[in-house]
Order: structure tokens, then sequence, then C-alpha cells
């Protein structure tokens, strides 16, 4: 992937993290503010230069993000073939349904993104978590 667009990829998972973005002497910086770690009544502040972020290629980065899709009910699944590293973030969904009164019928509705045939583990769930965020900015 080009440096183009990993930025923009970058760019569509911190703004899902809660990141602001901010002009700053001609470049763009996101800021990330944690509400939860407020000691004292002070907020925690972090500032990134855009290119300077590290979804793509840190778990230490990307982990938070996986388990925040994780606790909106989807989970993933991450395999290796000798094609290479294979991730899935699904979400099942059975519902009751009676169309016409004539008794209940389950409905099945799944959905699922994937990202396949990647050398590194973090490649495969790193772009597997783009395509959700993509989708999941339409809906």
């Amino acid at each position: 992937m080009s440096e183009e667009e990993i930025i923009a990829a970058n760019r569509l998972v911190a703004i899902f993290m809660g990141g602001r973005f901010i002009e700053d002497q001609g470049k763009e910086d996101v800021v990330f503010s944690n509400d939860e770690n407020k000691e004292g009544g002070v907020e925690e502040i972090s500032l990134f230069q855009v290119d300077a972020l590290e979804f793509h290629r840190s778990w230490d980065w990307l982990m938070p993000v996986l388990d925040k899709i994780e606790k909106m009910g989807y989970k993933n699944n991450l395999t290796y073939q000798k094609e290479g590293y294979n991730c899935r973030i699904q979400r099942l969904e059975i519902r009751e349904h009676e169309p016409d009164g004539s008794g209940k019928k389950l409905i099945l509705n799944k959905k699922y993104f994937c990202a396949d045939n990647w050398p590194t583990k973090i490649e495969a769930v790193y772009w597997t978590i783009v395509k959700f965020l993509e989708w999941w900015n339409e809906n």
C-alpha cells in the first residue's frame, strides 16, 4: 500500500477512535482526549501529526480499535494459510420474524469484512478494520 493510502486509512481509524483534526502551521494534527482517565479533573490529551499515526504498524495502537469493534457485538477471527494471514470481522444476528401471522420464522443476518493473504498478522487485522470502518461510515 502507498503512504497516501495508509495515511487516509489511519485518518479513518482516528476518527472512529474519537480523534479531532486541527490545522497547525499548515500541517494537520489529530487530537485524542480521554475522558475516562481524568485524575483530579485533568483531561488526558494526546496530539499527533497525521503522518505519525501508527495504527497500521503497532498493536498498542490497533488493539483498542479492535476492542471497541468487539464491544459493538462484532467478533474477529485471524487464521494463517500458506498464502498469508486472513482476518474476518463478523456479526451474526438471528431475529424472530412473523411476516404473515403463520408462525415465527428465524431471520439470519450476517455481516462480515475480510482481508486475505497478508504477509503479517497486523496487516491482515488493520486492513480488515479499515474495510469495516468504510462500511460503518456509509451506514
